[in-house]
């Protein structure tokens, strides 16, 4: 447990031979590099971007059910409101999880 958030770890997807073509194409004419796209890309979904959230609900709408869509959007409001209460972000929250994490592990 001492190395946990050190350990790396090895992401891996197929694609298409030709999306993988455009994609390569479309880092190069932005000249950003493969593993930055992608790690920044999860770093902002972790930290619950607006825009990625946004982007992933309008995806999500063609694949979900509305029942399951309506069900996120209620959490996603309850979490929002709860963060505006307490004021707390991500960090804030993650610092509470390790006090507890060690807490418990001193019982």
């Amino acid at each position: 447990m001492d190395n946990y958030g050190k350990n790396r770890k090895r992401f891996v997807f197929y694609m298409t031979d030709d999306v993988h073509a455009r994609f390569l194409v479309r880092l190069a004419e932005d000249g950003i590099k493969k593993t930055s796209l992608i790690r920044d890309f999860i770093e902002a979904y972790i930290a619950d971007e607006p825009n990625i959230r946004e982007w992933l609900m309008t995806d999500l709408s063609s694949k979900k059910s509305k029942r399951w869509l309506n069900n996120r959007k209620r959490e996603l409001k309850k979490e929002a409101l709860q963060k505006a209460q307490f004021n707390l972000d991500g960090q804030d929250v993650s610092e509470i999880f390790d006090i507890l994490a060690e807490e418990d592990k001193n019982e």
